[in-house]
């Protein structure tokens, strides 16, 4: 059932880069390097919903940029605030 779900968040986060516009940002740029892979930025969004809607310690996240090409997606600076366990509360390892 994980899998179902995470491959609907896949399409949800895919929907928007059909538009116009972030559709251009991810092609190919006059010929000088190859389009971004839009399947990974839409994989990489929907793990990054998973990864701040699943754990309620993940109070605030800040990725500046995401980086997209042919290879796949990097985040190359990231930021997680989060928020005690509190005493008692078994976490998952």
């Amino acid at each position: 059932m994980r899998r179902v779900q995470h491959a609907q968040g896949v399409f949800r986060h895919k929907r928007p880069f059909l538009d116009a516009r972030p559709h251009r940002l991810l092609e190919a740029g006059r010929g000088c390097c190859p389009a971004a892979d839009f399947d990974a930025v839409a994989r990489a969004l929907a793990q990054i919903e998973r990864l701040v809607t699943d754990p309620p310690e993940i109070r605030e996240l800040h990725i500046n940029p995401l980086l997209a090409h042919a290879g796949g997606v990097i985040a190359l600076d990231a930021r997680i605030a989060v928020d005690p366990v509190p005493p008692g509360r078994v976490t998952a390892a």
